[in-house]
């Protein structure tokens, strides 16, 4: 009998985490193109923008439920409607920077995804006291 319990435990935790590997194969999942954009010099108080593109490579749909910045110079936008399995979304992200020199910024993406619930997304670059080639008539201080 005892033998018999101990039989029965082990096929019941077996199956048990059995079906907990096929849920984790039917949930959504999120594969980024790229989570570094670097871009070229910015001139000091213009902005610039770039998009990271994201798969949903699961078999449910994705939900980016947020996608927030780590400072008020850089603003994403992003649909929250429910991306189905196969599609690609886009999240652009618009950076205007304030001070001259080296950024980097990070961007955090929350989502519903099983494989990447917190995604980190970063961009960088040089921020240039003005524009290195000014159109014909402009003047500067």
């Amino acid at each position: 009998m005892k033998n018999f319990l101990i039989i029965f435990i082990a096929f019941f935790c077996s199956l048990s985490s059995f079906a907990q590997n096929n849920t984790k194969k039917t949930r959504a999942q999120i594969y980024f193109t790229k989570t570094l954009h670097t871009f070229d010099t910015i001139p000091l108080g213009k902005g610039d923008t770039c998009i990271f593109q994201y798969k949903n490579t699961g078999l449910a749909p994705l939900i980016v439920s947020e996608v927030k910045a780590s400072c008020g110079c850089t603003s994403p936008i992003w649909s929250s409607k429910p991306l189905l399995p196969g599609r690609w979304g886009n999240i652009k992200i618009v950076y205007y920077g304030h001070q001259k020199g080296h950024f980097r910024k990070t961007i955090v993406v929350r989502s519903n995804a099983e494989n990447a619930p917190n995604t980190i997304l970063q961009i960088q670059g040089f921020i240039i006291d003005r524009d290195p080639s000014p159109k014909k008539g402009t003047k500067y201080k």
